[in-house]
């Protein structure tokens, strides 16, 4: 689906966020990027949804980049319309391209379902909680107009201001999420917990400048009780010491 060679983005105050970074994404995987704070997890993110530039290297889509709608993207914080409701937060971008209420709708309604939120249509941010917030944008993300194929979706710690009941919430109905659509995901995080649960690949990355150290592909069934079996404990501990490896001085 993409292949990133080589890619570096130097800012202009002379930050070297990344430098050399490689990586291939195919349709249907689900990736997630770990590393420090400051390592260029979000910048290369940033790279794939085209919000950003490389100024070395290259991303080259195959068959051309995603057209609009193509790429979903879900932040940190939910960042909803505080004056809307999740229909009309959801509705949104298909508004910003031209498709009317009515027209979206059923669309609408069914990525709201998709997300654990159908009823919750015309409920407003304040009366909605820190993970149906969440989900409300996840749900916006996956809405696309017709023929806006392939679907990637790019995740930037979502759940990191969640509590941990929530949080593991999320991160199992999402997981259910991806089994069923099919959704291609780049991950963010900065919990290897969350990476050896989540991911099918663990792309461990070097302190700034950001480049891939090693990545992980995780053995484990994408499934609730991996929790709980030896195998996820020996991928935590395998992510942790390429991690610890990663960042030890040269």
């Amino acid at each position: 689906m993409l292949t990133i060679q080589s890619a570096g983005r130097r800012f202009p105050n002379g930050t070297q966020a990344l430098r050399g970074a490689s990586l291939r994404l195919e349709q249907g995987d689900f990736v997630a990027l770990l590393g420090p704070s400051g390592c260029g997890k979000s910048t290369l993110l940033r790279l794939v949804a085209g919000l950003d530039q490389p100024d070395a290297g290259t991303l080259a889509w195959d068959g051309g980049p995603p057209p609009a709608g193509g790429i979903g993207y879900v932040f940190q914080d939910a960042t909803l319309l505080p004056w809307a409701t999740a229909e009309e937060n959801v509705w949104l971008p298909l508004r910003l391209r031209g498709v009317g209420r009515e027209q979206a709708r059923a669309q609408v309604r069914a990525a709201l379902a998709q997300v654990g939120l159908a009823g919750f249509e015309g409920a407003r941010p304040r009366e909605l909680s820190g993970g149906m917030r969440m989900r409300v944008s996840i749900a916006r993300a996956l809405v696309a107009p017709p023929g806006a194929a392939p679907r990637v979706l790019l995740m930037d710690e979502p759940f990191a201001a969640l509590d941990e009941f929530t949080r593991h919430k999320l991160q199992e109905d999402f997981l259910d999420l991806w089994r069923r659509t099919g959704t291609t995901v780049m991950f963010v995080t900065h919990s290897i917990y969350e990476a050896a649960f989540l991911a099918r690949r663990i792309v461990v990355m070097t302190p700034r400048p950001g480049r891939i150290a090693r990545e992980i592909v995780s053995p484990l069934a994408p499934e609730p009780a991996t929790r709980f079996s030896p195998g996820y404990a020996a991928l935590v501990g395998e992510i942790t010491a390429v991690l610890q490896q990663a960042m030890a001085p040269a």
